[in-house]
């Protein structure tokens, strides 16, 4: 399941990325790109993830409503969050699963990796897997023009 994808030409990008000083500029530019790169995992993700056939109601150990999920939920709560990493600028896409959250897919990773009654669907993956060579590729191009644009306004100063 962790097939590793290799950039070709990486370590010269990431040789000049490391010249360019401002952090914050960087980090800001980076996550730009890597959101627009993640956009198309996005709707893959959401096309392949499994809708129920009615409303589930989450109770709490005494018996009371805790949560109402509604079909599509899930799927709706497939989103691109930023990571806080300072020093790593990147993007995860999946399910949100804050508490107060409007669509709060806390359960996804249920249906993902399966419990001791219900079998996994590995719906992220299998939607993600074909795009992943393509999203590397275009993010590689994309992150070049990035740096040669910086290192271009670096030499005119």
């Amino acid at each position: 399941m962790s097939d590793l994808v290799k950039i070709e030409g990486m370590e010269d990008v990431i040789r000049e990325f490391k010249k360019i000083e401002s952090d914050v500029v960087k980090r800001r530019e980076i996550l730009k790109l890597l959101r627009r790169q993640a956009k198309p995992l996005v709707k893959a993700i959401r096309a392949n993830t499994p809708m129920a056939n009615k409303t589930v109601i989450r109770r709490l150990a005494d018996g009371s409503k805790a949560a109402e999920y509604k079909p599509g939920n899930l799927k709706k709560s497939i989103q691109i969050k930023t990571s806080p990493s300072k020093n790593y600028p990147n993007v995860l896409v999946g399910p949100n699963v804050k508490k107060n959250a409007k669509y709060d897919g806390y359960y996804g990773f249920f249906i993902q990796y399966g419990t001791t009654t219900m079998a996994p669907n590995d719906f992220i993956w299998k939607a993600s897997k074909p795009l992943l060579p393509e999203i590397n590729t275009k993010g590689s191009v994309e992150m070049k023009k990035y740096i040669e644009k910086m290192i271009k306004k670096r030499t005119k100063l």
